[in-house]
């Protein structure tokens, strides 16, 4: 049994992230809830983290939002289910743990094991100042299942800080949970968490979730506005534009090199330089899209685009949609060997050539970050 095996089945149980800790290694833990504690003999413990809907933290009213904690609990409460019965069917002890379990101690209810310090003990993130584990890919969105097993299995290494005590959790939590922390207030937290609405409990507060400048993992970059690139998918391109968890996959860019540099073009709306791109329309494919919106917007008909990748971004509120979301947008390079004259269009007003650490204002920060994906 090896720990690649046993990550591949979580994933195709339903989990977003699987990591693996030694038992050992939960020495801090309170006696009494140390994995071989539950399960004698145990070696191993499989971590599964399954993503909240990243829309569900973006609504204005937290009303309902129990309802979608409740449903991704049970999908990695499944999943580490299918994990424990296939483990027992290869030969192996193994016993689930969920969200769900645990004893009533002192007014909480505490788990067999602490789910959050075992992912971060699995190297699925680190926990932060909000007394949440941040994990790079999906922030604060992660809620967590195991399996306690006797297989023993290979570690992973713990995942480095992220982190950065900005202090932004604290100044806004309502209840002062955070203030002395470690440790966190529970009582002061839940009090303020939850509360009867009609007659059914829900969570009226996660701004320490929410307000993390991590909620949405960690970007490779972010402009000014709160835009943020996530996410380069790179591979082959076929394979790449035809995955289906990449959607909407809604447009295309193009990094151009010519001899004296790489192209920006002045947006007239937006007010930036920026790399040529914009919209796929009907009926086109991304490598169309680039072409084609790289010879509207500068002139220069591209013939020898070369695919870099598939980028996810996560778009603010206001930019081109009322609602913040995460969109793909396929990314291509090309090179001009002649510089021609620019004529001003519908789109931009203006073209020069740019090269990496020139000082440049009013530059997208994430176009200019582009341009290092060049090759």
């Amino acid at each position: 049994m090896t720990s690649e095996a046993v990550k591949a089945y979580g994933l195709s149980a339903g989990a977003s992230v699987v990591g693996v800790a030694a038992a050992e290694s939960f020495g801090a833990a309170p006696e009494g809830y140390r994995p071989a504690d539950a399960l004698e003999g145990c070696r191993s413990v499989v971590v599964l983290g399954a993503a909240v809907p990243r829309e569900a933290i973006l609504k204005e009213s937290t009303i309902g939002f129990i309802d979608i904690r409740n449903a991704v609990n049970a999908k990695i409460s499944d999943a580490a289910k299918a994990v424990a019965k296939w483990l027992k069917k290869e030969g192996c002890k193994a016993r689930a743990v969920t969200g769900m379990d645990g004893k009533y101690v002192d007014g909480f209810t505490r788990g067999t094991i602490s789910l959050k310090h075992a992912a971060e003990l699995a190297g699925l993130g680190a926990i932060g100042r909000n007394y949440l584990l941040i994990n790079r890919e999906y922030g604060t969105l992660l809620w967590f299942a195991a399996v306690l097993t006797d297989a023993e299995l290979a570690p992973d290494e713990k995942a480095p800080p992220i982190c950065d005590n900005c202090g932004i959790c604290v100044e806004v939590c309502p209840s002062g949970a955070l203030d002395a922390f470690p440790p966190l207030d529970k009582k002061a937290c839940s009090g303020t968490m939850f509360k009867k609405v009609e007659g059914k409990w829900e969570i009226m507060c996660f701004q320490c979730r929410k307000m993390c400048p991590y909620w949405n993992g960690v970007p490779i970059v972010t402009d000014k506005k709160g835009n943020q690139l996530l996410e380069m998918i790179q591979g082959e391109e076929d394979e790449v534009l035809a995955n289906e968890a990449c959607r909407p996959l809604t447009g295309s860019l193009v990094v151009v090199k010519g001899p004296e540099g790489f192209m920006l073009l002045k947006n007239r709306f937006r007010n930036a330089w920026e790399i040529a791109g914009g919209m796929i329309e009907p009926g086109e494919t991304p490598r169309q899209c680039a072409a084609r919106e790289c010879l509207e917007e500068s002139g220069y008909a591209i013939t020898d685009l070369r695919f870099v990748g598939l980028m996810k971004c996560f778009l603010v509120a206001g930019y081109f949609s009322k609602e913040s979301r995460i969109e793909y947008t396929a990314l291509y390079c090309a090179d001009v060997q002649d510089i021609q004259a620019f004529e001003e269009n519908e789109e931009m007003t203006g073209l020069r050539w740019y090269n990496p650490g020139e000082p440049i204002e009013d530059a997208s920060e994430i176009d200019i970050h582009l341009l290092r994906y060049y090759i």
